[in-house]
């Protein structure tokens, strides 16, 4: 009887480690996305002004 109370617990913690795992990946996803814009735009100006 013990180990379903294991196992819902273990479900209630990967449900919770989930949430925490999404909102990472959002942060680093949104600051990759940045780097990448910048480095686009950086790299246009410099484009531009040798040109």
């Amino acid at each position: 009887m013990e180990y379903i109370l294991y196992i819902i617990g273990g479900l209630i913690l990967l449900a919770a480690l989930w949430g925490v795992i999404k909102r990472l990946l959002k942060i680093l996803w949104s600051i990759i996305s940045l780097v990448i814009g910048a480095g686009i735009i950086i790299f246009a100006l410099t484009a531009c002004t040798n040109f």
